[in-house]
């Protein structure tokens, strides 16, 4: 866990994803609010390869990053027709600079591009824009030609102006591109976009609808994906830019400040006001049309992202009065298929992913929890290797209450959210051995199906599995019980740890090693219900041991796994200087347990994710950064987690303006 630089002048071998953190801020200061800019690296920057997410600051942002490596200003430069890049779609680089100077001086018929001055063509060795050729000389006018020739698509995740108004003011500079830029976001956003800001009074319509200019056009992205478009594990996903796909899902970020019995007409669900005699009201004003970001509070089922609890369903209708608005904000999957500029030699998965949430409240105090649908749909992406960094707000730290988070997460419910996100993994990745394993069971019986076992195998797989692991518990039991105590059966062994039906038995069964030591120690009984090991009468305890050595054996008896359970303090040796056996326990006890907790962090079910902090809140009093102290918080809970044998596995890391990062 870290407060990362977000700088690398070399990107990891085989990485597939670039962010670029434009601003990491959740106000109150403007110059550093949300904003992030995504490519695929198999794009090598063509044109029309980024997508900015959210754009509360941009131009301003890139101008900024650019002036650690250009001047801001530049006098004196002959002025010269912009040069465009259009023969390969792609801006000059090293390789191609030449061949096109050349054969602009022969006379080429690519008329459009200005002969004279030819521009200087740079192209970054280090920082964020690495790998990037520009073309000019200042920071501002190759700032410029990234937003024209490079960023494609604006991908909103909801309208709040801490989230869009980069994108608006920099619409001034859209007037010399070959095409509009394109503003996806599912349609609530794009609805309360066009109706509450090109509306010709906030701000000219620059739109292509409605009589607009042109300049902007609007893609609306359909809830949980476009399931029509795409085949296998890539289905839903839309492409946005190049490289690019996407798919996304509304969250709650909060109430309507009017309270209970207001209602707005959102995007997802359609009801209309009720009048004093129980009738619906009849459409009135602009409120029809204004798909405003609101949503009235519905119950939903788990696992069912896109139920939004319409007429049709079998949902009772609730009490009108009783309803409240619930502030719309998404979340997005973002998706890179992996083609050959994938050189490891490991098999890797097919695509890589990374999953970005707009601002979002805990579903522990929301009216319309909807983070656990998106955790659901994120937990085999994760479970198979496939999304490698969420990027998610932690807008306070924990000193915030409650009552004044305004739609927003706190460490606290960071943590709480991630907890959730680690069940659904770990049981994701069960599911996922199992199906493995039932593969690796029919590919046998494939190649045995002409010859015999000779016994080896009596019954069926999961009967073996079932009996080597209640062979190795049983063994493990009577290095720590007398040899007096009752023996335990298998059923009894795997059941005493594993509740339930014999199909969660067998499932346990057939989990990895790794991964059955992780569910033993999450599914050990707690203290108050377990049996304290006693002494067995043929081994006695040594005289002068203190109280508080048997408690800590009883501690550890308890909270290790039955995998990696202690020896008995009844089992150990008698010794004739008290004071050597207490040490000598002690320490081995400590050996043992720290090599518990390295095997449970081992095994740990977000090992492997980033969890990349953005939108913290400035509270522009002296003292350190607030991201240091939230930074501090997420540690600390993780740690607790972690001694109390749930460890998540993930690195923290609070992001900041002109990070680059690598997935």
């Amino acid at each position: 866990m870290k407060k990362d630089d977000g700088f690398a002048d070399q990107p990891p071998k085989d990485a597939a994803i670039q962010v670029i953190c434009l601003g990491a801020g959740g106000g109150p200061n403007e110059d550093s609010v949300t904003g992030l800019l995504v490519r695929a690296t198999a794009s090598k920057w063509s044109r029309n390869s980024i997508l900015a997410i959210d754009a509360g600051t941009h131009l301003a942002s890139i101008t900024r990053i650019l002036e650690q490596h250009f001047p801001s200003v530049v006098q004196n430069t002959p002025t010269s027709s912009r040069v465009r890049f259009e023969d390969n779609e792609t801006s000059p680089s090293p390789t191609n600079t030449s061949s096109q100077q050349e054969s602009s001086d022969a006379g080429s018929e690519i008329s459009w591009r200005s002969a004279s001055p030819q521009p200087t063509i740079t192209t970054l060795s280090s920082g964020a824009f690495a790998g990037l050729p520009f073309p000019h000389a200042s920071a501002r006018a190759n700032a410029v030609h990234v937003v024209r020739e490079h960023v494609a698509t604006y991908l909103i995740t909801h309208p709040h102006l801490d989230h869009l108004s980069g994108f608006v003011i920099n619409t001034a500079a859209f007037h010399n591109t070959s095409k509009p830029k394109r503003l996806a976001a599912l349609p609530f956003t794009v609805n309360s976009i066009k109706t509450h800001i090109f509306n010709d009074v906030i701000w000219p319509n620059l739109t292509d609808e409605d009589g607009g200019v042109g300049f902007v056009t609007f893609q609306r992205l359909a809830e949980g994906g476009h399931h029509a478009l795409g085949d296998g594990p890539g289905r839903g996903y839309i492409e946005v830019c190049d490289g690019l796909g996407v798919k996304g899902f509304k969250v709650s970020h909060g109430n309507c400040m009017k309270g209970p019995g207001h209602i707005h007409r959102g995007s997802s669900v359609q009801i209309s006001e009720i009048g004093p005699n129980g009738l619906p009201l009849p459409p009135h004003g602009p409120g029809v049309a204004d798909g405003r970001s609101l949503s009235v509070s519905q119950p939903s089922a788990p696992g069912t992202p896109m139920f939004t609890g319409a007429s049709g369903t079998s949902v009772p209708p609730l009490d009108m009065g009783m309803q409240q608005c619930v502030v719309d904000s998404s979340a997005y999957f973002i998706r890179t298929e992996l083609g050959t500029h994938y050189s490891s030699s490991s098999r890797p998965p097919p695509a890589r992913e990374i999953l970005i949430f707009g601002d979002v409240e805990p579903d522990m105090l929301s009216l319309s929890p909807r983070t656990a649908h998106v955790w659901a749909e994120a937990a085999p992406k994760i479970a198979n290797g496939t999304l490698k960094a969420v990027f998610i707000e932690c807008s306070y730290a924990d000193t915030q209450g409650d009552a004044v988070l305004f739609g927003h997460l706190a460490p606290r419910h960071l943590i709480k959210e991630l907890e959730t996100l680690a069940d659904m993994v770990r049981d994701a990745k069960n599911k996922l051995e199992i199906e493995r394993e039932e593969h690796r069971k029919g590919r046998k019986r494939k190649r045995t199906s002409t010859s015999s076992t000779n016994g080896f195998l009596s019954g069926t797989d999961d009967d073996y599995y079932i009996r080597r692991r209640s062979r190795s518990r049983q063994h493990s039991r009577t290095s720590a019980v007398a040899a007096t105590s009752a023996p335990t059966s298998a059923a009894t062994s795997i059941n005493e740890y594993a509740p339930g039906s014999s199909s969660r038995t067998n499932s346990i069964a057939l989990l990895s090693p790794g991964e059955r030591i992780m569910r033993d120690y999450m599914d050990t009984p707690t203290p108050s219900g377990s049996p304290t090991p006693t002494p067995g009468p043929e081994t006695p305890v040594a005289n002068g041991a203190s109280h508080a050595m048997q408690q800590q054996q009883t501690l550890l008896q308890q909270q290790a796994p039955p995998s990696l359970s202690v020896t008995s303090y009844a089992a150990a040796p008698a010794v004739l200087d008290p004071q050597a056996a207490d040490g000598e326990q002690q320490q081995q006890q400590q050996q043992q347990l720290q090599q518990a907790q390295r095997q449970q962090r081992e095994h740990a079910p977000l090992k492997g994710l980033q969890v990349v902090v953005i939108h913290v809140k400035d509270t522009l009093m002296d003292g350190p950064p607030v991201g240091d102290r939230i930074l501090v918080e997420l540690e600390n809970h993780e740690r607790n987690l972690a001694d109390a044998g749930k460890p998540l596995g993930c690195e923290f890391v609070i992001s900041h303006h002109g990070g680059s990062y690598w997935f």
